[in-house]
């Protein structure tokens, strides 16, 4: 029987997986693109684009948490490639 080896360092703890990782990422991401398609639903809901102050605001707001729960999500993604 051999022997058992013997380790120096402790062993690593298994990685997590991007969406694991960085769920809440995900979920602004989503949330945002959801608010961009309402956003875009109230302006064009007459037929033309028509930008009231309320769905200006809608799609400025979505857009802020588009960007970011992307950020988050690309951050997260460089820092688990290192």
């Amino acid at each position: 029987m051999p022997p058992s080896p013997v380790h120096d360092e402790p062993p690593r703890p298994a990685r997590a997986g991007l969406l694991a990782r960085e769920a809440l990422g995900f979920w602004l991401l989503g949330l945002g693109i959801l608010g961009l398609v309402r956003g875009w639903m109230r302006a064009t809901r007459h037929g033309g684009f028509e930008l009231e102050t309320i769905a200006a605001l809608w799609l400025a707001g979505s857009a802020v948490v588009v960007v970011l729960g992307a950020l988050r999500i690309w951050r997260s993604a460089r820092a688990g490639r290192g």
